[in-house]
């Protein structure tokens, strides 16, 4: 079977949609596998966040590249006007899910591709779930504090949300990874240091000494076990 990257490069899109863009690193990737295309645009509903992926664009040589603010479960774009849709890593913090897709959907042309790219908490190795576990305790922090962040899914729950759609010709790549970088110090040292400040965004909250002390916790499975990226499932579907 072809690798995803491989089934990638030969659509070739012109017309490119990310979702959720954070800063931007999903378009690179992008235009790093099609060169140039007729317009890219990376919308995300945080403010701040868009406002960083402008200040990164300097680092994107190629593409006619847009980055706005929106609302991803109601898209200010017209129907039809995307040869391809992707979100990338952030289908987890889609407060709207349903509506999200079906919003990405919409605005996919007939005969476009829809690209899902999302980790997934039924992950193999104990250093993957290192990973889980430290993003489910992000996300439940994120949450408190008011920003829109769910725990790593279940491969089951991303498939049926992929069903659901009335797309064909869906295309499932999974993806495992390794533990060759599991216990390297300097990601680990960055990492432990994250989870030292990451409760600080809830210090008022009734659940802060509780949350903090959990982050210790992962701290020292960090030290002892490690940590490597969640397993992740590559998901394209095609709108007939």
């Amino acid at each position: 079977m072809q690798d995803f990257e491989t089934v990638l490069r030969e659509i070739g899109p012109k017309r490119i949609l990310d979702v959720a863009t954070g800063r931007g690193d999903c378009i690179r990737w992008l235009l790093e596998m099609y060169g140039d295309v007729d317009l890219m645009v990376g919308i995300d509903v945080s403010e701040k966040t868009i406002q960083a992926a402008q200040a990164a664009r300097e680092s994107i040589s190629e593409g006619n590249i847009v980055f706005r603010v929106m609302d991803t479960a109601d898209l200010d774009l017209d129907d039809e006007s995307f040869d391809m849709v992707t979100i990338c890593y952030s289908l987890h913090h889609l407060e709207s899910l349903e509506q999200s897709l079906n919003e990405m959907v919409r605005v996919l042309k007939p005969g476009g591709w829809l690209l899902i790219i999302e980790a997934y908490r039924d992950s193999p190795r104990d250093t993957q779930l290192t990973h889980v576990y430290l993003h489910d305790w992000w996300a439940e922090i994120d949450r408190i504090a008011g920003i829109p962040h769910n725990k790593t899914f279940t491969r089951e729950r991303i498939v049926t949300l992929l069903d659901d759609l009335e797309l064909t010709e869906i295309q499932l790549f999974d993806s495992h990874g390794d533990d060759e970088q599991a216990k390297e110090k300097k990601m680990i040292s960055r990492l432990i240091e994250r989870n030292d400040f990451y409760p600080e965004k809830i210090k008022d909250h009734p659940r802060y000494e509780e949350l903090k002390a959990r982050g210790r916790e992962l701290n020292e499975r960090l030290r002892h076990i490690g940590h490597a990226p969640a397993s992740q499932l590559v998901a394209l579907l095609h709108k007939p």
